[in-house]
């Protein structure tokens, strides 16, 4: 009788293979392989800009997919500041989600066109104007009380309308694709109340309006969005609040407001008593401070209650794919809603060493002393 060359465990391996779990074909769908960077079909993350360009330097080229965190104490300007972001990228054709939970849709609109108002009014040619609406605000917009303009009044040729009317044009061309939803707002015949689970349907139902436009979305403020978690702490509503959108955060970049108490501000400087914004200021926000893809601290670093325009200092406490530690300086005029670049670095901002602040003014003293040089043509002595 002739021998099999068959092992006797090849049947027992035969039968192993055979009998397939569901856990292999589990794990062999969420095997990670670097493959997917040569998929010519992979949509690349991008960047989009903000409208300040030192901010997207420090960001790297823009705001990207993921959770970036905007902190900072009541009245600093966080919600003008992201509002006129917004307002930049809706004009880039971009759409814009707003979750307005704080302010109507009425004040936001105000504040679009008292900004753009002024805006117009910077302009060579209608800076003779200006001294006409000094001292109006976005509060005037919303109770039509203007300086002897009549917004309702379409007959009436007041002056100055006809400003108002170009800024109006404008503020409307850089809202085209900005979408507000405020509590009380009607969706799928449902009354929006602000809570997490409310937001999250929404955005996803937005995802599919913009369907290959990438969309942006902004939730103002993150402390009053609503959970279903009775009696919860603050620390636990953010912490479910970011739970939730962590799906969420994978498809789109999602700007969230923190509002921050002033205990949260620490002295690090007790020399100078320079009360600065850090890490830790977040500590009593819930675990934000780790789920975010980018942390920024905003903060008034103003002189005194009396100085305009306000000097503001945004730093990057956090960066997932970056580089930590930079700062932004920005000068915030609060009367006309408009936050705008500067060159140059202030006094007491966070982060400066004296060694930098005092380059800076021997820099400026040089610039200054040479620019009042006469310039005059060297003739050589040969000639």
């Amino acid at each position: 009788m002739q021998k099999s060359d068959k092992k006797p465990h090849d049947d027992k391996s035969k039968a192993k293979e055979s009998k397939a779990t569901p856990n292999d074909k589990f794990f062999a769908g969420i095997q990670s392989s670097v493959d997917v960077f040569f998929d010519p079909e992979r949509e690349v993350p991008r960047f989009v800009k903000t409208g300040f360009q030192s901010l997207d330097t420090a960001l790297g080229g823009g705001i990207a997919n993921g959770l970036t965190i905007l902190g900072a104490k009541p009245g600093s300007g966080k919600t003008s500041l992201v509002h006129q972001i917004a307002e930049h990228i809706s004009s880039a054709e971009i759409p814009v989600l707003y979750f307005s939970l704080e302010m109507s849709r009425e004040q936001i609109n105000a504040k679009s066109m008292n900004r753009n108002l002024w805006r117009e009014l910077e302009k060579p040619e209608n800076q003779r104007d200006q001294k006409k609406f000094q001292g109006v605000t976005s509060r005037n917009f919303i109770f039509n009380n203007l300086p002897n303009i009549n917004l309702s009044d379409t007959e009436a040729k007041e002056p100055g309308k006809k400003l108002i009317k170009k800024a109006a044009e404008e503020a409307n061309k850089r809202l085209k694709h900005f979408y507000v939803v405020e509590p009380g707002t009607l969706i799928d015949g449902s009354v929006f109340g602000g809570r997490i689970a409310e937001i999250r349907a929404v955005i996803e139902k937005f995802i599919d309006f913009c369907g290959s436009k990438q969309p942006l979305v902004i939730i103002d403020y993150l402390q009053i969005v609503g959970t279903d978690r009775e009696y919860a702490t603050e620390r636990q509503s953010v912490d479910a609040v970011i739970h939730e959108l962590f799906p969420i955060k994978t498809k789109i970049p999602i700007i969230l407001i923190s509002s921050l108490n002033r205990g949260s501000y620490t002295a690090e400087n007790e020399a100078k008593s320079v009360n600065t914004i850090g890490m830790g200021s977040f500590k009593e926000s819930g675990n934000i401070e780790f789920s975010a893809e980018v942390l920024i601290g905003m903060q008034d670093i103003s002189e005194n209650e009396d100085t305009e325009p306000r000097k503001i200092s945004l730093k990057l406490l956090k960066h997932r794919y970056g580089r930590p530690g930079s700062e932004v300086l920005l000068f915030y005029n609060r009367k006309h809603d408009l936050f705008e670049e500067t060159p140059n670095r202030f006094d007491g901002a966070v982060g400066v060493t004296e060694q930098e602040i005092e380059q800076d003014r021997l820099w400026n003293q040089f610039m200054n002393a040479t620019g009042k040089m006469k310039k005059k043509e060297w003739v050589p002595d040969w000639k």
